[in-house]
């Protein structure tokens, strides 16, 4: 489910205050856990992993910078350490790994778009603030502008013209998105369509 509409349940509820250590990026992301982390927080472990990672306005998605999801590593691995001190050596290992891994692709993505032609795109809505100041890209409009992530028959007229005089070369869409609104852009006949899930709802691993 999208953090901008998810709703707690019972369940939920329930294993929060269960859990030894409870991770989230914080109020301007994930707003529906405010009330909840409030309350359990004087009796629970809670890690703010974009506590003085977060600084752009308008966009809470910092893990999408592979050298900012090193620091959320980082803090992930030394919260788990401190009250788990018995698998250290593993969280260590893991923690390696995955900075490994991150810096491999921050130089990955770094050689790429410093020797490909700036692309040309528009987003499905504002998640891609801290990859895109990483490396130096900039949309050419999102679709999704408005409160609540909607959006408005000025907006799509302008996304509408993007995609007729063959400007946006790629439209970024993410899971779930209208197929109505892709029907009525004509997104698919005018433009490449990149499927991009910013949760990774379906990663394994990495």
């Amino acid at each position: 489910a999208s953090p901008h509409h998810f709703r707690l349940k019972p369940s939920d509820i329930r294993r929060m205050w269960q859990a030894d250590l409870i991770f989230w990026v914080g109020p301007k992301f994930e707003s529906f856990l405010n009330q909840q982390i409030q309350r359990i927080f004087t009796d629970k472990s809670v890690v703010s992993l974009g506590r003085g990672l977060i600084t752009l306005e308008g966009d809470a998605h910092i893990w999408l910078d592979p050298l900012l999801a090193v620091e959320i590593g980082q803090r992930i691995a030394l919260s788990l350490i401190a009250i788990d001190s018995k698998n250290s050596v593993k969280y260590e290992e893991n923690l390696e790994n995955w900075l490994k891994k991150m810096n491999l692709l921050d130089n990955q993505l770094t050689l790429l778009f410093a020797t490909a032609k700036s692309p040309a795109y528009i987003l499905q809505h504002r998640s891609l603030d801290y990859f895109e100041d990483r490396y130096k890209l900039t949309h050419l409009a999102i679709i999704n502008s408005g409160a609540e992530h909607q959006t408005s028959v000025k907006n799509l007229l302008v996304i509408d013209g993007l995609l007729a005089s063959g400007q946006a070369k790629c439209v970024v869409l993410e899971p779930g998105f209208p197929q109505n609104l892709v029907t009525t852009l004509n997104i698919s006949e005018r433009s490449h369509i990149f499927t991009f899930d910013p949760l990774m709802h379906d990663a394994v691993d990495y």
